[in-house]
């Protein structure tokens, strides 16, 4: 397994800073398109984004505990090998037209779960984090965020998503 962070003070559900998803799934996607980044036109690399960035979060619904983080990890680990690739990955691509298999990297493992994103590539590679905090902490992220040219168009959820998601 991979390295989980750990509180030496258990905190009660009262106490912890919510993560509610959305700023974990948004630097996950956001990762994840940085590694697409000028290998797609920019009209299909931002439908990608959004379209990634609703399924992830209708994905996750249900599967999101940060009062115990890594409960469900293997459920949140996006996965894309060359032969088999994350059906979440696929919805997104299939949607915005875009082929991405050949562009990502041959083995590509994406963990987002509450206060932490991490990846890995190869199935050897060490775990980079990209972003973690502990709940009663503000976010760090590990690395620069990623930056890629759809930047002029800021990555805003989708309609439906904000207004149908029971977090705010």
């Amino acid at each position: 397994g991979r390295p989980r962070l750990s509180s030496k003070n258990p905190q009660t559900k009262s106490t912890l800073a919510p993560s509610n998803m959305r700023e974990e799934i948004s630097i996950g996607v956001e990762f994840i398109c940085s590694l697409l980044n000028g290998k797609l036109p920019e009209p299909q690399l931002f439908d990608f984004q959004q379209r990634l960035y609703s399924l992830l979060f209708q994905r996750f619904e249900g599967h999101w505990n940060p009062e115990k983080p890594s409960h469900g990890s293997a459920y949140r680990c996006i996965l894309s090998t060359g032969e088999k690739m994350d059906p979440t990955l696929r919805t997104a691509a299939d949607s915005a037209c875009a082929s991405i298999a050949a562009i990502l990297p041959p083995c590509l493992s994406v963990w987002i779960d509450p206060y932490e994103v991490s990846y890995r590539i190869g199935t050897q590679g060490s775990i980079c984090h990209i972003f973690e905090r502990t709940p009663l902490s503000p976010p760090t992220l590990k690395t620069s965020p990623p930056t890629f040219s759809v930047a002029s168009k800021p990555f805003i959820p989708g309609p439906f998503l904000l207004a149908s998601s029971p977090i705010h």
